[in-house]
């Protein structure tokens, strides 16, 4: 799953055992 900072358009890699991926507010999308 790929995460974007906020008022950042860079994309981390981050992985989440316990917190569910709708935990960010900021996603990545890979449509960009």
């Amino acid at each position: 799953m790929r995460f974007v900072e906020d008022g950042r358009k860079d994309c981390v890699v981050r992985f989440t055992s316990t917190l569910a991926p709708f935990a960010p507010p900021f996603y990545c999308l890979l449509s960009e």
